[in-house]
């Protein structure tokens, strides 16, 4: 569902652990694999915050060429 569970604020922590790599230069991109609706939102606003992309894939079989598009997109 992409949600963090651990620590006492898990969606907020992560949230800022994706700010701080983003302050070091490091984009974060996110591939969701059958996300719900709350999983998607919270995905899209990582990728957001990590100035990265969101992919939404159906099938697992797809990530690896969605990996490969962003690794490429990147460079």
């Amino acid at each position: 569902d992409a949600l963090p569970t651990i620590g006492k604020k898990p969606e907020k922590e992560t949230l800022e652990a994706v700010s701080v790599a983003r302050a070091h230069w490091i984009t974060v991109s996110i591939v969701g694999i059958n996300l719900d609706l709350k999983g998607e939102k919270f995905a899209a606003q990582l990728a957001e915050v990590g100035e990265g992309r969101f992919y939404l894939v159906r099938d697992v079989d797809d990530v690896d060429k969605v990996v490969l598009e962003d690794y490429y997109e990147v460079g």
